[in-house]
């Protein structure tokens, strides 16, 4: 069950939901907690408390000291201004503390809770404050792990890049410091097949291995370029990440089952591309898409019905065996739409030197095949690249915010005096169009 709090705020869960004095009262919640609505560079500045390590003296904490029967004192602005500086227990001692809670046969006795992992010089050690406060430190908790954490370490590695001695990095990285800046840290990413929290956009500042996530969102954003643009490339279809792997688990489970006339319910979107490759008065020839192969590890695939070919790019060659059967797969599934031979060729890709740019070569080799004059990456641009898939999401994401607000909100205010006042002093929301994810 999920703490009441006011509607526009994120919520999380915790054991005290439903028990009398637990929630966070409505009128604290803009002192103590970040509004949904502030910046990403607002949120990394707001006064959070300090979280203890998870391992911290763990074993030494008494956890039913951390509650009282009696009742607590009474909350002021001190004591409000007290627990923005009061650090909170760790992450393991929150943990046990709600593994503890619900076994409690007199939840409904305790009026109180006790900072009881400060030394006990610490005066807060014998204030009892309200039940809501748990709840506090539960909140403070998960915005300090899965919201501040990845976006401040977003943050300094773009903020990192302002010395290197690549002028379009150092650019890029101006940017996304402006950006951070214009764009709200809660809710979902919109304009995407996936509904995502915005927080998933950090990833592309980091060196982490990019996941389903992101590269559907760059595949997202490279079809809706070829809808934009109206050229030849228009006669490529996109598919998501689940495209491939669906045809290969088709091969193996429902070989028998899956024909031109009857596809199995769960082939519908395989047979429906198929149908529509074979349709002599499409425009589209050319079905492309990137999928994970070993739970580690994205490729890139294309079948093309005007050069009867099958193409499978991997910029680790990393296993053999799975794109065999992978090429076998979609030979067989192609087959069964169009008659005819198809060639199994490699597909134009740049090897990667790591161990996490596999998502980044991938897509870009169907970048390169939709939009040749564009070419193949090289090693050193996978930060760039990274920089503008980050911004060329972000333009999307600010796209449909602004049409939202333009033709769903702004139609709903009764009068005049309802509008928003724009005050032009302040720098306006930009709207990113990366060179090579133009918008």
């Amino acid at each position: 069950m999920f703490i009441e709090v006011p509607p526009e705020y994120p919520t999380c869960r915790s054991v005290m939901a439903g028990i009398n004095g637990s929630e966070i009262p409505h009128c604290l919640y803009s002192t103590l907690l970040p509004h949904p609505d502030m910046s990403i560079s607002d949120f990394l500045s707001f006064e959070l408390p300090t979280q203890f390590d998870s391992l911290f003296g763990i074993e030494r904490i008494n956890i039913q000291g951390f509650w009282s029967k009696a009742l607590p004192m009474c909350i002021n602005l001190e004591n409000v201004q007290r627990l923005q500086k009061l650090p909170i227990p760790s992450s393991a001692v929150l943990d046990s503390f709600q593994q503890e809670f619900t076994r409690l046969p007199d939840q409904h006795e305790i009026k109180s809770i006790i900072y009881n992992h400060l030394p006990s010089s610490n005066p807060a050690v014998s204030t009892r404050f309200p039940l809501w406060v748990f709840n506090y430190w539960v909140q403070v908790s998960q915005l300090r792990t899965y919201a501040r954490g990845p976006w401040n370490r977003a943050q300094h590695w773009a903020a990192n890049q302002h010395l290197t001695r690549f002028p379009e990095r150092r650019r890029l990285s101006n940017e996304i410091h402006e950006a951070l800046g214009h764009v709200a840290w809660a809710g979902n990413v919109h304009g995407f097949s996936d509904p995502e929290p915005v927080t998933s956009l950090a990833r592309y500042l980091s060196t982490d291995w990019l996941a389903t996530t992101q590269i559907n969102q760059q595949l997202d954003l490279l079809r809706w370029r070829i809808r934009r643009q109206h050229t030849p490339s228009g006669k490529h279809e996109i598919v998501a990440t689940h495209f491939f792997p669906k045809i290969i688990q088709l091969f193996q489970q429902s070989h028998s089952t899956y024909t031109a006339e009857s596809p199995p319910s769960d082939g519908r979107y395989p047979w429906a591309v198929g149908q529509n490759l074979a349709d002599a008065t499409s425009t589209t020839t050319i079905v492309s898409g990137v999928f994970n192969i070993l739970d580690s590890h994205w490729v890139s695939m294309t079948v093309d019905v005007e050069r009867r070919t099958i193409s499978y790019g991997d910029s680790l060659v990393s296993d053999r065996k799975t794109k065999e059967v992978a090429m076998r797969a979609v030979e067989w599934w192609i087959g069964v739409h169009i008659t005819g031979d198809f060639v199994c060729v490699d597909l134009p890709i740049t090897r990667q030197t790591d161990s996490v740019s596999c998502g980044v070569f991938a897509v870009n080799s169907i970048q390169h095949l939709v939009f040749p004059q564009e070419g193949l990456l090289l090693t050193h641009e996978v930060v760039t690249e990274r920089y503008r898939w980050f911004l060329g999401a972000l333009s999307r994401h600010n796209e449909l915010v602004s049409f939202f607000v333009l033709f769903c909100v702004l139609p709903l205010m009764r009068t005049p005096s309802d509008h928003p006042v724009i005050d032009k002093s302040q720098t306006p929301m930009r709207v990113y169009s990366p060179s090579k994810l133009c918008l």
